[in-house]
């Protein structure tokens, strides 16, 4: 951070910039998460329409159809939406759950480094910071 700090007057702006790409993996890995408790849903919803689109097709076909022929259609169709809310909803409540971690992470190392920079620089450069800061306000 020091390093970087030298470059610009902003540290909270340079320490954001190495923490997002030290921890790239980390909020790729989020978005995989993400995308996996939309797609489920929807995956269920395609499941529905084909079980249902195969009832109809026993309807048309047969004039007076069986109730087990239309019950396996029905099964298919509730059967996949089910499934698909089952893997949505815990995977979206992790992606939550781990999407907040991260963010108190991030203004923790925020914090921290600007703690690390007070303590690196001694009395003398928080003496002339607090100066600039004087009067620039």
């Amino acid at each position: 951070v020091s390093t970087h700090a030298s470059h610009s007057d902003d540290i909270r702006a340079e320490v954001s910039y190495l923490f997002n790409r030290n921890f790239e993996s980390v909020s790729k890995s989020l978005c995989w998460l993400k995308l996996i408790s939309v797609i489920s849903p929807l995956l269920g919803l395609l499941g529905t329409v084909l079980g249902m689109v195969g009832v109809f097709q026993t309807i048309s076909q047969n004039a007076a159809p069986d109730a087990a022929m239309l019950a396996a259609g029905i099964w298919e169709a509730l059967i996949t939406t089910v499934m698909g809310l089952c893997v949505a909803i815990p995977i979206l409540m992790f992606y939550y759950f781990l999407l907040l971690k991260f963010k108190s992470f991030h203004i923790e190392a925020v914090e921290h480094s600007y703690r690390a920079l007070e303590l690196c620089q001694g009395p003398e450069a928080r003496a002339a910071r607090e100066r600039r800061k004087m009067r620039h306000e």
